[in-house]
């Protein structure tokens, strides 16, 4: 976390110590970010302890946790014992072997020109990213791989992909998606207003438009009642205002 923590401390220590900053022509590369960017939705913290662990199925044994280190450090002032040094020394000597490790590894993930490659976990977070970056080559790469190891991606990623082939005029793609949303029951309001949208302005079918929108309506209804009263209540107005306009066209 060197860009929002460790560098703007040893700035500060420099300038309170009145010592000119060798570091300030360097650029910087944190990171932190990028793994956050790769694996945010597929982690429970992007920590290089968690990546250790998680991406390169490594585990440091006798590690000293790093929020001991400082304490350590002034023990080690007081005492002169060197023992806790000698682990916080291992700790930094692992932990810049393991930044290595993880810049190659981003570099080689990102740079593929054959996902056929990469591991299950990794082909769904390029795809993520793929399209987050709207790469139409990387997209259509990653996608053949997915459909041939029958994965399953996030909604968020769905959602997200659903939107790029709306963005390309992909419509029946995008129609196609929608619908396994529903059937799947994964993120069934956002795959309703996505299908009442399209029926209602791309293909002109009011009726089936009217559809989409009354079962959206009649889904937040349930959802209310077995969960909170007012749970819908901002999306049911946008959706009522829907069904008025769309039963003021279909009557002419």
């Amino acid at each position: 976390n060197g860009k929002t923590y460790d560098y703007p401390l040893i700035k500060n220590r420099f300038i309170l110590n009145r010592i000119d900053n060798p570091f300030k022509t360097f650029q910087q590369i944190d990171l932190l970010h990028f793994a956050r960017r790769l694996w945010k939705n597929y982690l429970p913290d992007c920590s290089l302890t968690t990546v250790e662990q998680e991406i390169f199925k490594f585990h440091r044994y006798g590690d000293i946790e790093g929020w001991l280190i400082p304490q350590a450090y002034f023990d080690f002032l007081q005492t002169g014992f060197i023992e806790d040094m000698q682990k916080i020394i291992r700790h930094n000597q692992q932990d810049i072997i393991s930044l290595g490790r993880l810049l190659l590894y981003m570099h080689k993930i990102e740079q593929t020109n054959d996902p056929s490659h990469i591991s299950d976990n990794d082909l769904q977070v390029l795809f993520s990213l793929a399209v987050r970056n709207g790469d139409a080559r990387q997209i259509d790469q990653i996608n053949q791989q997915l459909h041939a190891r029958k994965i399953m991606v996030s909604d968020k990623a769905a959602i997200a992909y659903s939107l790029y082939l709306k963005r390309q005029n992909r419509w029946h793609e995008a129609v196609l998606l929608w619908t396994d949303m529903l059937e799947s029951q994964a993120q069934v309001l956002f795959a309703l207003e996505e299908l009442a949208k399209y029926y209602e302005h791309h293909a002109a079918d009011h009726h089936r438009a009217r559809k989409y929108t009354e079962r959206a309506i009649n889904f937040m209804d349930v959802m209310s009642e077995l969960n909170s009263p007012g749970l819908f209540e901002s999306d049911r107005e946008k959706f009522k205002y829907r069904l008025d306009r769309i039963i003021r066209k279909i009557n002419g």
